[in-house]
């Protein structure tokens, strides 16, 4: 779910953006923050790989931008969930 995506455009969120958003969410919706700075670092490049990843296995550039855009718009991990089920 976290990873479904990559930019290639200049118009999508990178996987940085979309980790990004996605630890915010978490610290938001299920209180779940990384306080230590070298965790945090660690968790975001596991993020942005598994984005990276994943993006490799979706069908197309349409499929990421559709993908991290609902990410991006997503305000609860619920949301974001529903982002996969939409797309499949």
């Amino acid at each position: 779910m976290i990873a479904s995506l990559a930019t290639a455009t200049g118009c999508s969120p990178t996987p940085a953006e979309l980790c990004d958003h996605v630890m915010e969410v978490l610290a938001a919706d299920k209180g779940v923050e990384i306080t230590n700075e070298a965790d945090k670092t660690a968790a975001r490049e596991a993020c942005i790989d598994d984005v990276e990843r994943e993006k490799s296995q979706l069908e197309g550039v349409r499929e990421y931008n559709a993908r991290a855009k609902c990410i991006m718009r997503a305000d609860s991990i619920a949301a974001m969930s529903s982002c996969d089920e939409d797309e499949s």
